[in-house]
């Protein structure tokens, strides 16, 4: 039965933005009967009512000719699946289901902390490298050093001195936004010694 039947996409934004949804119809709107559109299980606006779900109120317009809804200052909370149900002469379209998708920006560098350990037994360093982000929700980490790629926000890399400065870079990500910090360091047994090793000479 065509009633049965359900429509799914998704849509990405970013807080603060406004967003369309689409109601996907094809036929003429003189023909549709809207029914109403819904935020999870609950109703957001019915045929000639106004707002009825307190988180949108202020914020939604529905669109008298194609019946899409336009949600605007869209915030995290917002994310989740957005559905119109309607019928065309009499009868029931499939279901069209939005699953929105509301990201914050990535607007600050991350931090790149770097513990650096001389090992005297093979003359070389030791690189522990932790990668963090005030934005921590739905991001993912990669961590670049030479010609390697990890994913993750840490890693252990040994290097020698005879390989000069070398660069560690962090990238954090989501969907919609990305930034990096890099951080070069020279490996050296120049610096003071703690706990019988000594630190590799960092250069920020």
């Amino acid at each position: 039965l065509v009633g049965n039947l359900k429509i799914f996409f998704k849509q990405l934004t970013v807080i603060g933005d406004t967003a369309v949804l689409p109601s996907c119809l094809n036929e003429p709107t003189e023909n549709v009967n809207f029914k109403f559109w819904k935020y999870g299980e609950k109703t957001i606006i019915k045929k000639g009512q106004n707002v009825t779900h307190l988180n949108f109120m202020g914020r939604t317009d529905l669109n008298p000719k194609d019946f899409s809804l336009t949600v605007r200052k869209l915030t995290r909370q917002d994310s989740g699946d957005f559905s119109f149900l309607s019928e065309v002469n009499k009868k029931q379209r499939p279901t069209v289901t939005i699953t929105l998708q509301v990201h914050e920006p990535i607007t600050k560098q991350p931090d790149l902390m770097i513990n650096s350990t001389w090992v005297a037994s093979n003359k070389s360093c030791t690189i522990f490298l932790e990668c963090s982000s005030v934005s921590d929700i739905g991001v993912t980490y990669t961590l670049a050093v030479r010609n390697q790629t990890q994913s993750g926000s840490k890693l252990q890399y040994n290097f020698s001195p005879e390989e000069g400065e070398t660069t560690f870079t962090c990238t954090v990500s989501n969907t919609v936004s990305g930034m990096s910090a890099s951080k070069t360091v020279k490996c050296s047994n120049g610096m003071s010694q703690q706990s019988g090793q000594y630190y590799v000479q960092r250069c920020d």
